[in-house]
């Protein structure tokens, strides 16, 4: 009877001291590295949002288009392993290019800090906006840009407005 006993109390104690611990698994809801939010602008009535029409974002030096989509805000995804990434947005994207299509690049620097969540989850990229330009070119259709909210740690509020 004494070796059921202790049997029973060392499966009893494998048992509840092993397992799973509540941090093993990332939740779906967990915050994840954001995305920079653009809102575009009515350069005339800056408190106005307008529409960009066929707009098509693509990362400099990549090949995937991101969005072809007429709006007025864009979220794009900012390079973790650097400290600046650029864009070219273009306005009235058709394939094959026409003349009415006008392509505007905009540059982006920040500062990346790794911001820790869980064991689970591992670490989040947090932006600092620094500086936000326009190449220049012959025939811009961006008229300004501004940072409107410098740090980048959630996507439920605009970081940069573009005016067109």
């Amino acid at each position: 009877m004494k070796r059921i006993k202790l049997c029973l109390i060392s499966v009893l104690l494998v048992t509840f001291s092993g397992g799973c611990e509540p941090d093993d698994i990332c939740a779906a809801n967990t915050p994840t590295t954001p995305k920079l939010i653009i809102r575009f602008y009515n350069a005339a009535n800056p408190t106005e949002l307008k529409s960009v029409e066929n707009l098509a974002t693509q990362g400099v030096g990549n090949e995937l288009i991101y969005t072809v989509a007429s709006t007025d805000s864009l979220s794009i995804p900012l390079q973790s392993q650097s400290t600046s990434t650029s864009f070219v947005l273009t306005k009235k994207f058709a394939d094959p290019i026409t003349s009415d299509t006008n392509a505007d690049q905009i540059n982006l620097s920040y500062d990346v800090a790794q911001v820790y969540i869980s064991r689970a989850c591992g670490f989040k990229a947090q932006y600092e906006l620094n500086e936000a330009t326009i190449e220049t070119d012959s025939d811009l259709w961006i008229q300004s840009i501004e940072i409107s909210s410098s740090l980048i740690e959630n996507e439920t509020k605009a970081h940069v407005k573009i005016y067109h």
